[in-house]
Protein backbone atom coordinates (compact mmCIF):
# COMPACT_ATOMS: atom_id res chain seq x y z
CA UNK A 1 0.00 0.00 0.00
CA UNK A 2 1.35 3.42 -0.99
CA UNK A 3 1.15 6.19 1.65
CA UNK A 4 1.06 9.82 0.52
CA UNK A 5 2.50 12.49 2.73
CA UNK A 6 0.18 15.13 3.98
CA UNK A 7 0.54 18.42 2.08
CA UNK A 8 0.06 20.30 5.35
CA UNK A 9 3.56 19.25 6.48
CA UNK A 10 5.32 22.15 4.77
CA UNK A 11 8.58 21.89 6.68
CA UNK A 12 9.49 18.55 5.12
CA UNK A 13 8.36 19.55 1.62
CA UNK A 14 11.23 21.00 -0.45
CA UNK A 15 9.06 22.55 -3.12
CA UNK A 16 7.23 24.68 -0.59
CA UNK A 17 10.51 25.81 1.00
CA UNK A 18 12.04 26.77 -2.36
CA UNK A 19 8.96 28.70 -3.46
CA UNK A 20 8.85 30.77 -0.30
CA UNK A 21 10.48 34.16 -1.07
CA UNK A 22 11.67 34.90 2.46
CA UNK A 23 13.92 31.84 2.41
CA UNK A 24 15.87 33.20 -0.60
CA UNK A 25 17.34 35.87 1.65
CA UNK A 26 18.34 33.31 4.27
CA UNK A 27 19.85 30.96 1.70
CA UNK A 28 21.79 33.80 0.06
CA UNK A 29 23.23 34.94 3.42
CA UNK A 30 24.19 31.39 4.32
CA UNK A 31 25.98 30.92 0.98
CA UNK A 32 27.80 34.24 1.39
CA UNK A 33 28.92 33.20 4.89
CA UNK A 34 30.02 29.77 3.65
CA UNK A 35 32.00 31.20 0.74
CA UNK A 36 33.56 33.83 3.02
CA UNK A 37 34.60 31.25 5.61
CA UNK A 38 36.08 29.02 2.89
CA UNK A 39 38.09 31.97 1.54
CA UNK A 40 39.36 32.80 5.04
CA UNK A 41 40.38 29.18 5.63
CA UNK A 42 42.24 29.10 2.32
CA UNK A 43 44.06 32.32 3.23
CA UNK A 44 45.12 30.96 6.63
CA UNK A 45 46.44 27.73 5.12
CA UNK A 46 48.19 29.03 2.00
CA UNK A 47 49.21 32.69 2.46
CA UNK A 48 52.86 32.89 3.55
CA UNK A 49 54.59 35.89 5.08
CA UNK A 50 57.88 36.62 6.83
CA UNK A 51 57.79 36.52 10.61
CA UNK A 52 60.27 38.51 12.69
CA UNK A 53 61.13 38.26 16.38
CA UNK A 54 62.09 41.61 17.90
CA UNK A 55 64.58 41.93 20.75
CA UNK A 56 65.88 45.04 22.49
CA UNK A 57 69.55 45.43 23.32
CA UNK A 58 72.06 48.10 24.22
CA UNK A 59 75.52 48.92 22.93
CA UNK A 60 78.37 48.48 25.39
CA UNK A 61 81.75 50.05 24.63
CA UNK A 62 84.95 48.98 26.35
CA UNK A 63 88.54 50.03 25.76
CA UNK A 64 89.19 47.08 23.45
CA UNK A 65 85.83 46.27 21.80
CA UNK A 66 82.17 47.18 21.42
CA UNK A 67 79.32 44.73 21.45
CA UNK A 68 75.55 44.57 21.81
CA UNK A 69 74.19 43.15 25.03
CA UNK A 70 70.83 41.37 24.96
CA UNK A 71 68.70 39.73 27.60
CA UNK A 72 66.79 36.98 25.80
CA UNK A 73 64.76 33.88 26.53
CA UNK A 74 65.19 30.35 25.18
CA UNK A 75 63.58 31.17 21.84
CA UNK A 76 66.55 33.35 20.76
CA UNK A 77 69.09 30.56 21.15
CA UNK A 78 67.80 28.71 18.08
CA UNK A 79 68.96 31.70 15.99
CA UNK A 80 72.48 31.81 17.39
CA UNK A 81 74.09 30.44 14.21
CA UNK A 82 72.77 33.26 12.01
CA UNK A 83 75.29 35.40 10.11
CA UNK A 84 73.15 38.52 10.10
CA UNK A 85 70.54 40.32 12.16
CA UNK A 86 68.38 43.31 11.28
CA UNK A 87 69.41 46.19 13.52
CA UNK A 88 67.30 49.36 13.36
CA UNK A 89 65.79 48.19 10.04
CA UNK A 90 69.21 47.63 8.40
CA UNK A 91 70.76 44.23 7.76
CA UNK A 92 74.07 43.85 9.65
CA UNK A 93 76.60 41.04 9.75
CA UNK A 94 76.86 39.78 13.32
CA UNK A 95 77.92 36.80 15.34
CA UNK A 96 77.29 35.83 18.93
CA UNK A 97 80.44 36.40 20.90
CA UNK A 98 79.33 34.63 24.04
CA UNK A 99 76.38 33.68 26.18
CA UNK A 100 77.42 35.08 29.51
CA UNK A 101 75.03 33.80 32.15
CA UNK A 102 71.47 32.76 32.76
CA UNK A 103 68.91 33.76 35.35
CA UNK A 104 65.28 32.96 36.15
CA UNK A 105 62.33 35.35 36.27
CA UNK A 106 58.94 33.84 37.17
CA UNK A 107 60.21 30.31 36.40
CA UNK A 108 61.35 31.34 32.91
CA UNK A 109 65.01 31.13 31.96
CA UNK A 110 66.70 34.20 30.44
CA UNK A 111 70.22 34.59 29.04
CA UNK A 112 72.62 37.50 28.79
CA UNK A 113 74.05 37.41 25.25
CA UNK A 114 76.91 39.44 23.74
CA UNK A 115 76.74 40.03 19.98
CA UNK A 116 79.64 41.45 17.98
CA UNK A 117 78.46 43.51 14.98
CA UNK A 118 79.67 45.96 12.38
CA UNK A 119 77.60 49.03 13.23
CA UNK A 120 77.30 52.44 11.61
CA UNK A 121 79.07 55.33 13.33
CA UNK A 122 75.77 57.11 13.91
CA UNK A 123 74.39 54.12 15.83
CA UNK A 124 77.60 53.15 17.62
CA UNK A 125 77.10 55.24 20.78
CA UNK A 126 77.65 53.84 24.26
CA UNK A 127 74.44 52.72 26.05
CA UNK A 128 72.20 53.45 23.07
CA UNK A 129 69.25 51.12 22.72
CA UNK A 130 68.72 49.08 19.56
CA UNK A 131 65.91 46.97 18.15
CA UNK A 132 67.22 43.69 16.78
CA UNK A 133 64.99 41.68 14.47
CA UNK A 134 65.56 38.03 13.71
CA UNK A 135 64.01 36.60 10.56
CA UNK A 136 62.16 33.39 11.46
CA UNK A 137 61.39 32.60 7.83
CA UNK A 138 58.16 32.27 5.90
CA UNK A 139 55.20 30.95 7.85
CA UNK A 140 51.44 30.67 7.33
CA UNK A 141 48.76 32.05 9.61
CA UNK A 142 47.76 28.50 10.51
CA UNK A 143 51.30 27.78 11.77
CA UNK A 144 51.27 30.96 13.87
CA UNK A 145 47.86 30.12 15.36
CA UNK A 146 48.84 26.55 16.24
CA UNK A 147 52.13 27.72 17.79
CA UNK A 148 50.31 30.26 19.99
CA UNK A 149 47.67 27.72 21.02
CA UNK A 150 50.35 25.15 21.95
CA UNK A 151 52.26 27.80 23.91
CA UNK A 152 49.06 28.82 25.75
CA UNK A 153 48.29 25.20 26.64
CA UNK A 154 51.88 24.65 27.81
CA UNK A 155 51.81 27.82 29.96
CA UNK A 156 48.45 26.80 31.45
CA UNK A 157 49.85 23.38 32.41
CA UNK A 158 52.89 24.96 34.04
CA UNK A 159 50.74 27.34 36.14
CA UNK A 160 48.57 24.48 37.41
Amino acid sequence: MYVRYNSIDIFNNREVLYKNKSNYKVISWITILLIGSIVLLLITFFYKFRLFSIYTGKIVKNEKDNYIELNVDDSFLKYKNRNYYIINDKKSRCHIEEIVDSYYVNDKKYYNVKINCDLNKEININNSILDIKVDEGKVTLFQVFTKKIKKGIKDARIKN
